[in-house]
């Protein structure tokens, strides 16, 4: 991603913000169709399950929010114990994503336009926001594959 000058950042960030709410409220449709009793259902043996890939969908959404927050990006969400089936992971990711969001919200400018390294790459944290919403759309993407074979269905996701 360019450089930007902070009021630029926040312009842009201004026009993203609706689409990470968007994007929150279809994933959690996606990850409560997940049918709870079909959990370790992978298309491949090398594939993760449909639960791993749920928690990784919602897990890595409130690392990137909470590292955008914070200025760094460190590690990784671990799951908690109690997180142990689709609807637990909505649940959490329901809960989680709103006290991030709203802090994500009133992030300014400079805060915006702030270098963060993670794994070699180095980029502002508008970027990383950015990275954000794509990672989760494909993983998304991944999962809605699941669902059918499982016996779930596949929910409307433009509305």
């Amino acid at each position: 991603m360019a450089d930007f000058q902070p009021d630029q950042a926040v312009l842009l960030f201004q026009a993203l913000l609706p689409q990470i709410k968007r994007e929150h409220r279809t994933t959690t449709k996606v990850i409560r169709a997940v049918p709870v009793e079909q959990g370790g259902y992978k298309p491949h043996p090398e594939s993760m399950s449909a639960f791993e890939l749920s928690w990784h969908v919602v897990s890595a959404e409130i690392f990137f929010l909470a590292g955008a927050v914070a200025g760094e990006l460190s590690k990784g969400q671990p799951r908690p114990e109690s997180v142990r089936d689709s609807a637990g992971v909505a649940d959490w990711y329901t809960e989680n994503f709103a006290r991030w969001f709203e802090e994500a919200r009133n992030l300014d400018g400079e805060r915006l336009v702030r270098r963060i390294s993670f794994h070699g790459y180095d980029q502002s944290a508008l970027g990383w926001l950015q990275f954000m919403v794509s990672h989760s759309i494909h993983h998304r993407g991944q999962l809605t594959v699941y669902l059918r074979p499982m016996g779930g269905r596949v929910p409307a996701m433009h509305e």
